[in-house]
C-alpha cells in the first residue's frame, strides 16, 4: 500500500514525464515483480550431469566371490564401466567437465586391471603366500581350495570381495584421485556415480559425494569395509523356512487328539464311530512321523 504523500510525489513525477500516476504505479509494480523473479532464479538449485559409457571403458577379468560357508567357482566377466559426474554449475568454457579428461583417466584405470585375476586382499576367508618364484599361492578356507597364479597376472585390490559393488567403490576412488579433488571441486562437481556391469542388464551402481575438504595431495582412498554391514548374510533357505507355516509338534498333535476324544464322549454312537476312525488315521500319521 502506498501512502498519500508518496502517491502525490509519484503523481508529480508522472506528470512531469508526461504519464499518469496510474501508469507510474503500474511500472513500479512490474519492476518489483521482475526483481522478485530474478531473485527466484538465483535461488534455484542448478543441476548438471555428464554421463560417459564408452565402448573402451571395459576390462576382462577372472575372479570368484568367497565368504563364510560360500565360494564361487573361478570364472570371468567382460566388465563395462560408466561414469556420471554431477555438479551445480558450468564454467566459463561451457563445460561441467571436459569429456576428454574423464575418458583419459577411466581408460587408464580399466587398462591396469584388464586381463587380470582380481585378488581381494582384505578377504577374511583367504590367505596369500607370495612365493620367491613370482607366483601367488591363494588358499580359500571355505573349502580349503588352493590356487597358484603368476603374480604379474593378478590385480591386487583393496577389496573384501571381488563383487561388482565393491569394484564400484574402488573405481570411484581411483577416478577421483586421478582427476584430483581440487580440480573436481573447482569445476563445481559435487558427486560422482560409477556403474560396473558384469553382463547385459546385470550391474551395480555406487554414488558418493566429492569431499568438501581437499586432501593434501588431491587424492582420496575409500575403505570398502566402511560400506559393508557387519551383519551375517541371511540364508535363503532359512528365510523360506521361516515364512512357511510350522507343523505342530508331536506332543501338540497328541494333546489335540485327546481333547477331541473327550469332546466326543457325550455324542451319539454313530458320531463316536466316525470320530474313532478319524482319530485312528491321525494316530497312524503320527506313528509314521516317529519312524
Amino acid at each position: 500500500c502506498i501512502s498519500s504523500d508518496r502517491l502525490q510525489l509519484k503523481s508529480r513525477l508522472a506528470l512531469s514525464c508526461g504519464c499518469t500516476a496510474d501508469d507510474l504505479l503500474l511500472l513500479t509494480i512490474q519492476h518489483h515483480c521482475n526483481s522478485s523473479d530474478t531473485k527466484g532464479m538465483n535461488n534455484r538449485s542448478n543441476y548438471f550431469e555428464v554421463n560417459l559409457a564408452k565402448a573402451d571403458f571395459k576390462f576382462n577379468a577372472a575372479h570368484f566371490v568367497a565368504f563364510e560357508n560360500f565360494r564361487e567357482r573361478l570364472h570371468g566377466h567382460n566388465y563395462r564401466v560408466s561414469v556420471k559426474l554431477i555438479g551445480s554449475r558450468i564454467r566459463s568454457d561451457g563445460y561441467l567437465i571436459d569429456f576428454g579428461d574423464v575418458k583419459k583417466v577411466t581408460r587408464k584405470i580399466c587398462k591396469e586391471i584388464n586381463e587380470r585375476i582380481l585378488i581381494p586382499t582384505l578377504s577374511d576367508v583367504m590367505d596369500f603366500v607370495y612365493k620367491v618364484d613370482g607366483s601367488l599361492e591363494l588358499t580359500c578356507h571355505v573349502d580349503d581350495s588352493k590356487f597358484v597364479f603368476p603374480q604379474d597376472d593378478c590385480a591386487f585390490l583393496p577389496l573384501k570381495h571381488s563383487t561388482a559393488e565393491e569394484l564400484c567403490i574402488y573405481l570411484w576412488g581411483q577416478i577421483v584421485s586421478n582427476l584430483g579433488v581440487p580440480f573436481l571441486r573447482g569445476r563445481g562437481i559435487t558427486s560422482m556415480e560409477i556403474t560396473v556391469a558384469e553382463d547385459l542388464a546385470q550391474e551395480a551402481l555406487f554414488r558418493y559425494d566429492i569431499p568438501a575438504d581437499d586432501p593434501t595431495d588431491g587424492s582420496i582412498s575409500l575403505n570398502v569395509c566402511d560400506f559393508i554391514s557387519s551383519e551375517p548374510k541371511p540364508c535363503i533357505g532359512e528365510l523360506k523356512s521361516n515364512t512357511q507355516p510350522q507343523k505342530p509338534s508331536l506332543h501338540a498333535q497328541l494333546s489335540q487328539i485327546i481333547s477331541e476324544i473327550k469332546a466326543e464322549q457325550n455324542g451319539c454312537k454313530c458320531c463316536e464311530n466316525n470320530s474313532i476312525c478319524l482319530l485312528s488315521q491321525k494316530l497312524e500319521a503320527i506313528a509314521k512321523q516317529m519312524k
